[in-house]
């Protein structure tokens, strides 16, 4: 499995492989994603993607567990990408805005969720009728 089937499978419900489901069910163990994205595809400097997948898995994680609680809207949250030069500094201007949990925000033409971009650090608050 490439790194870019792996991250696919992250991001696609349907199309699940057992890393990307074991990467779903322990979000935050980078060190084994560590391990495997070395021994299995050569990666040397690893941890950074680790990293990064991690932090999806997390948010696809959020996602799932709204959509199961009927949450149907999120409120974008920057995360530190935004506020650095160069990685996605159009995020600082999604900061607040409402979005489909099912679809995400529409951004420069196609439909985006927190994290999905590379580098992304942001990440979306369930928006709760009658709360604030």
């Amino acid at each position: 499995m490439s790194v870019a089937e792996l991250y696919k499978a992250l991001i696609t419900p349907e199309a699940r492989h057992p890393i990307a489901k074991a990467l779903l069910e322990t979000p935050r163990d980078g060190y084994a994603l560590a391990t495997h994205l070395r021994a299995e595809h050569g990666i040397v400097k690893s941890a950074g993607l680790a990293n990064y997948l991690s932090f999806v898995a997390i948010e696809v994680e959020n996602i799932h567990r709204l959509a199961g609680l009927g949450v149907e809207e999120a409120r974008w949250a920057i995360g530190t990408c935004g506020l650095a030069p160069g990685l996605n500094p159009h995020h600082k201007q999604l900061e607040g805005k409402v979005y489909s949990v099912q679809k995400g925000l529409l951004v420069r033409g196609y439909y985006i969720r927190p994290s999905a971009e590379l580098g992304c650090t942001c990440h979306g608050s369930p928006v709760i009728p009658g709360f604030k």
